[in-house]
């Protein structure tokens, strides 16, 4: 994985999820997410939010506190927080399960982070959401393991599967149309390209950090060939 990784722990669902920190990066606690790691006996590098939900505030640890009566989310709040840190690959738990409102939120903001330069992954147990924007990307998994692909855009252009049981060549995909739900890795990697437009990835993986540590824009594989 390349870039300055920055991991983020919010306050969604956790429960039977394991914490991983296999890079060297900056460790932030979004207001409740910090509850989680407190209970993992993790080490976080700074708390950010509006402690709604966490409703102490920690000690001995930076904390940057906002009002509850803000426009942003704890997690934008975070996310801009590592940015403006120097980081560019974001590897945010506790963003899915929870409140529908929170999970659709998150999902905003990987697209928010794309626009902007930036890659962003949400992670909960097997499962694994990031976006993708004119470009090829190549995942790790396992045989039978599930793959879909939904158009972000109107119309997403070039869309390309391989090493699923259902490929496509060159294809479109269109958001009124989820046609691209419930693929499977046929191999133990799979290369997932959009030329033209914006695509949610949903992936599963045993192990969803070795899945996007191994997978790599397909440019970076062959430069590094």
């Amino acid at each position: 994985m390349k870039g300055k990784i920055c991991y983020i722990v919010g306050a969604g669902d956790l429960k039977g999820q394991s914490f991983k920190m296999p890079h060297k990066g900056l460790l932030i606690a979004a207001d409740g997410g910090y509850k989680e790691l407190q209970k993992k006996k993790i080490e976080v590098d700074l708390v950010i939010g509006d402690f709604d939900s966490l409703k102490t505030i920690p000690e001995d640890i930076p904390v940057y506190r906002y009002p509850i009566n803000k426009d942003e989310t704890d997690m934008k709040l975070a996310l801009d927080k590592g940015i403006s840190m120097g980081y560019d690959t974001f590897i945010i738990y506790g963003g899915l399960g929870g409140r529908t409102d929170h999970t659709f939120s998150n999902m905003q903001l990987l697209i928010y982070l794309k626009e902007n330069g930036y890659s962003g992954f949400l992670i909960r147990g097997e499962e694994a959401i990031t976006c993708l924007k004119n470009e090829s990307f190549l995942l790790k998994s396992q045989p039978g393991k599930r793959l879909s692909v939904f158009s972000i855009n109107s119309i997403s252009k070039g869309v390309t599967l391989k090493g699923f049981l259902y490929p496509l060549n060159d294809s479109r995909l269109y958001y009124t149309e989820p046609k691209g739900i419930s693929n499977e890795f046929k191999e133990e990697t799979g290369i997932v390209s959009v030329k033209e437009g914006m695509l949610f990835v949903i992936w599963e993986s045993r192990d969803p950090l070795e899945s996007i540590s191994g997978g790599q824009k397909e440019d970076d594989k062959e430069t590094s060939t």
